[in-house]
């Protein structure tokens, strides 16, 4: 994963699962999407980290979570 480091986007994309790089910053995005590359085809184990990563953040998770945090404030 590669994202610009703004709005919520670093609250979900790190160096664990991926790069940061300056919004509007050409040369950075370029070198973080090849070092990205680079790094999953270096380490096949780290793309089932990343795609494990990214169904934890899929809306049925998501509406669970809320579900549990709900429950919890009622209790």
């Amino acid at each position: 994963m590669v994202a610009t480091n703004e709005g919520g986007l670093p609250d979900f994309v790190n160096d664990s699962v991926g790069a940061l790089v300056p919004v509007e910053d050409a040369d950075a995005l370029a070198d973080a999407i090849t070092g990205t590359l680079q790094r999953a085809d270096n380490d096949p184990s780290w793309r089932t980290k990343i795609a494990e990563y990214a169904a934890s953040y899929s809306q049925a998770n998501i509406v669970c979570e809320l579900e549990e945090l709900y429950r919890s404030v009622l209790s």
